[in-house]
């Protein structure tokens, strides 16, 4: 009887991705099949897959069901290393055959499974490939441990730069999108509101096509190698050779920013005007809301929860605006707004990088045998404590937006350019906003006194009220409530 053959055909690493050497294994298996007078009943091939990698293998799992349901009766492969390289999965090959009498046939050479012979050789061989797989792994590895230490890229081209002659060199366009989006996370903008300014602008993504996304622009903000650092096996092993796009004081405020627990990560409900969720009801202390036009009646914010305010949203932006505004122009701003920033940071950085060195240190005199486990252990309880305590520190004065560029004599001008999200973040910075209950609620007319704004610490004088701080005040600035997208 004609046996029918099942032709498995596999390469690890297609460097053509032509599928080439999968198709010249099948024409050597074609061949073998006829040449023993079998009948090639079926073909399964597996491109660019590793047998090593514990990864599925699609056609291979279908060659065996086909094998152990007996449609088909014998197996051609070019050798044993393209069928199997762990000996458990040459046990369940071995395990069909003596069930269904399956013969196997190498182009690398004859092995027969009905035999204990036959069986050895093909474990032989299976163990013999799996070493040289564990030989060539360990090689790698250990050239990319090199080309880490040396601080050499890896991998494919990443967005910002090009690779000439091996050297990742700056790509000047593709870098000023990296420091746009890194400078508005640093600014208080949010990733959605930095996503859609690239989209309008219409910015190439880094794939060349489509839109951006603030997963993509996050990703992209994230990355260590930005402020030039060399990242190997998910840690940063030192500098890389490459020019970096920013400082590394900019990358950690970017870092701290996208980190910070307390950042609300949701992309959906993103905020359309500029006081919703910062101004709260001077009755029950609860967010305002904004209730949008119906009819004659214009948008109003509102205690949602109580219903217990309702103010005029135009009229509540108008005040508060001014008030920031002429905050912002006095000479003392800038100052203000950078220190708040948090940027003094320079001894918490500095003391935490001496820890790391003291960890470092440790590490190598345990991995030499210079002191015991025991030892290693007790000065790293020592020093974890507060090194986890410095990281908190820093990442809480690094995550506060700097907001120090909108300050000045041009401020009121810079106000009307600037994204929504940074208004809202200065408002946040400076000011403690309630809406005071005053008559009927939406009922009786805009008065400036059911306004009570305090300043921050640091931000102005003794509290006061927004009426009061207006009193005598500059001509008003021009409304900067309009609704967003």
């Amino acid at each position: 009887m004609t046996r029918r053959a099942a032709i498995y055909c596999r390469i690890s690493r297609d460097a053509d991705g032509l599928g080439l050497g999968v198709e010249r294994q099948r024409q050597d298996c074609l061949d073998l099949a006829a040449r023993r007078g079998w009948l090639a009943a079926a073909t399964y091939t597996d491109n660019d897959r590793s047998a090593y990698s514990g990864k599925p293998r699609p056609e291979y799992e279908r060659m065996l069901d086909d094998l152990e349901a007996g449609r088909v009766d014998a197996l051609v492969v070019w050798d044993v290393d393209r069928l199997t390289r762990t000996p458990v999965e040459l046990e369940r090959i071995i395990g069909i055959a003596e069930r269904n009498g399956t013969e196997l046939a190498s182009v690398g050479g004859e092995i027969d499974l009905a035999t204990v012979q036959g069986r050895l050789t093909a474990r032989i061989k299976g163990s013999v490939a799996r070493s040289e797989v564990e030989q060539q792994s360990r090689r790698i590895k250990r050239a990319f441990d090199a080309r880490a230490s040396e601080g050499k890229p890896h991998g494919k081209v990443p967005f910002g730069w090009e690779r000439v002659d091996g050297q990742d060199v700056v790509l000047p366009d593709q870098a000023a999108v990296i420091r746009r989006i890194a400078q508005g996370i640093i600014g208080g903008e949010s990733l959605r509101s930095i996503t859609s300014g690239l989209n309008q602008q219409g910015v190439s993504t880094p794939r060349g096509r489509g839109r951006w996304d603030p997963v993509m622009t996050r990703q992209i903000a994230l990355r260590d190698r930005n402020a030039g650092l060399r990242v190997h096996r998910g840690r940063v092993a030192g500098r890389g050779n490459w020019e970096p796009i920013y400082g590394q004081e900019t990358h950690d405020r970017v870092v701290a920013v996208l980190r910070d627990p307390a950042r609300r990560t949701s992309m959906s409900g993103a905020h359309r005007y500029l006081l919703s969720g910062i101004a709260r009801c001077g009755e029950c202390g609860e967010p305002l809301r904004i209730l949008v036009a119906h009819g004659t009646r214009p948008c109003a914010y509102v205690c949602q929860r109580n219903f217990c305010v309702r103010r005029k949203q135009s009229e509540v932006d108008h005040l508060v605006t001014e008030l920031v505004v002429r905050r912002l122009t006095k000479p003392d701003a800038v100052q203000l707004l950078a220190a708040s920033a948090g940027k003094d940071v320079v001894s918490l950085v500095e003391e935490s990088a001496g820890l790391r060195a003291k960890l470092d240190l440790v590490a190598d005199q345990f991995a030499n045998d210079e002191i015991d486990g025991v030892q290693l252990a007790r000065i790293t309880a020592r020093l974890r404590p507060r090194l986890d305590a410095l990281e908190v520190e820093i990442r809480s004065a690094t995550s506060m937006p700097d907001l120090s560029d909108v300050a000045g004599p041009g401020a009121v001008e810079l106000w009307e350019q600037l994204p929504l999200d940074r208004k809202r973040a200065v408002i946040r910075l400076l000011l403690d906003v309630r809406v005071l209950k005053i008559g009927k609620t939406g009922r009786a007319a805009f008065d400036p006194a059911g306004v009570a704004v305090t300043w921050r610490t640091g931000a102005s004088e003794p509290p006061m009220h927004a009426p009061n701080a207006l009193a005598g005040s500059a001509p008003r600035t021009p409304t900067a409530s309009v609704p967003v997208g």
